[in-house]
């Protein structure tokens, strides 16, 4: 899965489960933390000009506990791959469910 695809697919299940979209600074930690180096928190700040403490106290916190409570699942920054991985499996068998129920 892409970073694309899956900031898409949590965005989705974020608003399947709120009714509210991930805020823009939610997309860029969730995307940084995708990427293969794994950024940390100091590097996206100094990069986008955010605080270091508010994207670790503040945003970092509370979008694993978002990520946990739309999945059923603990999410951290270093699971939370895999969890999405499985999430979009869950969406793809609901889907194949369903179209067998339909013909």
């Amino acid at each position: 899965m892409t970073k694309e695809e899956a900031v898409e697919l949590l965005d989705r299940l974020v608003v399947d489960k709120t009714g509210n979209r991930l805020t823009d600074v939610q997309r860029l930690v969730f995307c940084n933390c995708w990427l293969p180096s794994r950024n940390s928190y100091e590097e996206i700040a100094n990069t986008y000009g955010y605080s270091a403490t508010y994207l670790k106290q503040d945003v970092g916190p509370k979008l694993w506990k978002l990520i946990s409570e739309v999945c059923g699942e603990k999410v951290k920054k270093t699971n939370f791959k895999a969890i999405l991985e499985r999430q979009l499996g869950k969406i793809e068998i609901d889907v194949v469910d369903s179209r067998k129920i339909v013909t």
